[in-house]
């Protein structure tokens, strides 16, 4: 699998989980809503959307893996364990 190949299944797989946690989310940040839950939510959605933009960028190197890369990674197999 190519690079760029992996990179797209990652940023689908992230844009899945900012969906789940869309509701939530939003309550907080839209609603100022402060149970723990959606606090977490809007702190999980704002990280993910950074680490699509850390996907996005172009790569330098391949070695070694920028810290964000792994853990987006390790995110991403955490997500497809749990699909």
């Amino acid at each position: 699998m190519k690079r760029a190949h992996a990179i797209r299944i990652a940023i689908a797989s992230i844009e899945r989980e900012i969906k789940s946690i869309a509701v939530d989310a939003n309550l907080h940040d839209l609603y100022k809503a402060d149970y723990p839950h959606a606090i977490k939510a809007s702190k999980r959605r704002t990280d993910l959307r950074a680490a699509i933009e850390i996907l996005k960028e172009p790569q330098q190197s391949t070695f070694p893996l920028h810290y964000a890369e792994r853990e987006l990674a390790y995110n991403v197999i955490q997500l497809e364990k749990a699909s």
